[in-house]
């Protein structure tokens, strides 16, 4: 029988189990998305017509999965009656804001769609002719793809990794509910395997054969915006199962 004098018990956060995305599932639509871009490569001819351009499959794609993950994030952060641990609610709105930019640069905040002409300081600046930032400084482009490459390969495959055969990882002291999990993986790792034909034709390591068609770098977009898109599913997930115990 409990003690009436006694304080109430403090509420406690606990993570419910089962609540991730089916790393399976995942998996095999990372393995589908792969065979989609790659089948089509080989004729050369067939995949530049309908693949490569501003509106072909590939770019059409990657704002699909964009606006996806913009959508969900934006969902899960306006939803009422939620009850987060510290910080998360931030984190997710600054997810939401990346998103936002990332969609708008993507299509050159409507230059795609409106097709008007590059002037001003776009004009002298953009790299491509294009009104968008990231093609005028290599701090916009280049550098910040690079730390992103480092966090998909050390928080999207070596921890979950490490986690999955170890019991531990290299992120063990952050909020469990940050760190991707192992169902971010497939993607992280499309990202990285749709690079190697044109590693391969860099190296010459097959003599006269070239493995590569069309642009490498607009087919990893494609995986990192998977990627996204599954990381904020996945921790939206796993801040619902968040509750009070």
């Amino acid at each position: 029988m409990s003690d009436p004098s006694a304080p109430p018990a403090q509420p406690v956060r606990r993570t419910l189990p089962g609540r991730d995305l089916s790393v399976r599932t995942v998996a095999w639509i990372t393995v589908a998305v792969f065979v989609a871009l790659t089948v089509p490569q080989i004729s050369p001819t067939f995949y530049k017509a309908h693949f490569d351009g501003d509106f072909g499959v590939v770019h059409l794609a990657e704002a699909f999965l964009l606006a996806s993950a913009l959508g969900f994030a934006l969902v899960a952060l306006l939803r009422p009656g939620t009850d987060w641990p510290k910080g998360a609610r931030l984190w997710l709105g600054l997810i939401a804001l990346g998103l936002f930019v990332l969609l708008g640069e993507d299509f050159e905040w409507g230059q795609d769609v409106f097709g008007w002409e590059t002037t001003g300081w776009f004009a002298q600046y953009n790299d491509e002719g294009e009104t968008n930032f990231h093609n005028t400084s290599v701090w916009l482009d280049q550098y910040p793809r690079a730390v992103l490459y480092a966090g998909m390969m050390l928080g999207a495959i070596v921890h979950p990794l490490m986690v999955r055969r170890r019991g531990k990882g290299i992120f063990d002291k952050w909020p469990d509910w940050f760190v991707p999990t192992l169902a971010c993986t497939p993607p992280a790792l499309g990202n990285f395997v749709v690079w190697l034909p044109k590693l391969i034709d860099k190296s010459d390591l097959i003599e006269g054969v070239k493995l590569q068609v069309g642009r490498a770098s607009e087919r990893q977009e494609v995986f990192i915006y998977m990627f996204m898109l599954v990381y904020v599913l996945s921790l939206a997930s796993r801040l619902r199962s968040t509750e009070k115990a």
